[in-house]
């Protein structure tokens, strides 16, 4: 998801295959974006549309594609993105005449935007334009794991807020004069340079340097002054625990900033990576509230990635994905499904009507329904009686139906997970293929 939007630059090992040392030579990450009213009318595009980021192997530069309908005469995509000697090599070709000056692009899109309307059309990608590209949402790391990094944890945090200062009224012109004066004092300072450039390679000629200024990434640095009783605190060297309490600071007034951009309407999607790290039972839980309270707000969606069970059990089934590492390659698995919205709610409020926590479906090694309170009450008593051990110890997890059939529901789904359920019933029980129950013992 960094990758996608624009927050991680592509490494060598992300082309490698994860089996063996084979490496593609290029991929592409892939998201479904909903564009609100007001972005589907400036884009011209569906509510819901597929935007991916192409890397290629042994190249610096990385593409944005949009998946749309498009002409299925290839000379009349992209247009936009072309230059005017290329505008008017696909005019002649197609015998159209440009509609104004002929050294002006707009006279040549002008006569070729119709074409490219009104022909046969195709599903396929594209190169996105700057302005889609911009709408994307803005990527958010907080790590929990390495907290000893206050600084670094303060840099993102007001990395956010910064942009979003350059971004406003006030100093949105002073900034571009001041960024487009500094390009041409540097522009001049290097016409040295391009003559010597000149001198030096054998038949150039005409170079020229356009270096290119953002003050967008000049947040360089930041630290933390305070004092306690009198005496200055450096926070690079108090403990695990003060770092922490640090970071939950930063985190919490993190919370304005990102309400004041979704304002403004930008989108934001913040990604935790084990938060849960040096924080106790009752800290978890008020992180969860944070994330929570942060998530109300339409234009926020935060992903949490954590070991704690604490955590884990306080969000639905149907929000949960388990990630496995299995032979190098990381699989994602999503607890409720591939089913619809409706239906992945249903299973995640069924498995919570019968006890069953979101850590419970995840973790444990085995599931077994019963038709009634006796067995459910009875089969752990008889197992330890056999086994010496508890129902708990080897994994094992009881349910009992109440004679709700729904329930096989989340049995077929269990064992879609690949996750072993098992059925007890009464001998006298009605049994057919179409509910899927029969007598089982559990073998430990």
């Amino acid at each position: 998801m960094a990758f996608l939007l624009g927050a991680h630059r592509a490494l060598e090992a992300d082309f490698l295959d994860g089996v063996g040392s084979a490496a593609c030579e290029q991929f592409s990450v892939t998201g479904e974006f909903l564009l609100s009213l007001e972005e589907q009318r400036n884009l011209g595009l569906p509510e819901t549309v597929r935007i991916r980021r192409v890397a290629v192997r042994d190249s610096a530069r990385t593409d944005y594609q949009v998946e749309c309908q498009v002409p299925v005469d290839v000379r009349l995509r992209d247009l936009e993105f072309m230059n005017l000697p290329k505008l008017r090599e696909t005019a002649q070709a197609l015998g159209v005449a440009p509609d104004g000056a002929a050294n002006a692009k707009e006279s040549f899109l002008r006569s070729l935007r119709p074409l490219a309307a009104d022909g046969e059309q195709c599903l396929d990608w594209v190169q996105a334009s700057d302005e889609m590209i911009g709408c994307l949402p803005k990527y958010r790391y907080l790590s929990g794991v390495d907290v000893t990094d206050t600084r670094a944890q303060l840099r993102t945090a007001l990395k956010f807020t910064y942009q979003g200062i350059l971004k406003d009224d006030k100093f949105v012109q002073r900034v571009e004069e001041l960024q487009a004066s500094t390009e041409a004092e540097l522009a001049g300072k290097a016409d040295e340079l391009c003559e010597l450039i000149e001198r030096r390679c054998d038949g150039l000629s005409e170079v020229s340097i356009k270096p290119q200024v953002s003050f967008r990434d000049a947040l360089s640095d930041v630290q933390v002054i305070a004092r306690r009783d009198g005496r200055p605190i450096d926070f690079d060297e108090v403990g695990a625990g003060r770092r922490r309490q640090l970071v939950q600071a930063i985190w919490e007034w993190s919370q304005d900033q990102l309400r004041s951009a979704t304002g403004r309407g930008a989108s934001v999607i913040v990604a935790y990576d084990e938060p849960d790290t040096h924080l106790d039972y009752v800290r978890q839980r008020g992180f969860m509230e944070l994330v929570r309270d942060q998530c109300t707000n339409p234009g926020i969606r935060s992903i949490v990635a954590t070991h704690s069970v604490q955590m884990i059990d306080q969000i639905p089934l149907e929000n949960v994905v388990h990630l496995e590492l299995k032979d190098g390659v990381t699989i994602v698995h999503k607890l409720s499904g591939d089913a619809t919205d409706d239906c992945d709610t249903f299973i995640s409020q069924l498995a919570e009507e019968l006890g069953l926590s979101t850590s419970t479906v995840l973790f444990e090694r085995c599931f077994l329904l019963v038709e009634g309170e006796s067995e459910k009450s009875a089969f752990p008593r008889l197992f330890r009686l056999v086994t010496g051990r508890r129902t708990q110890e080897v994994g094992i997890v009881l349910f009992d139906s109440g004679g709700n059939g729904t329930v096989l529901k989340l049995v077929e789904h269990l064992r879609g997970m690949g996750k072993p359920v098992l059925v007890l019933v009464d001998g006298a029980s009605p049994r057919s293929a179409d509910t899927g129950c029969y007598a089982a013992c559990v073998t430990v």
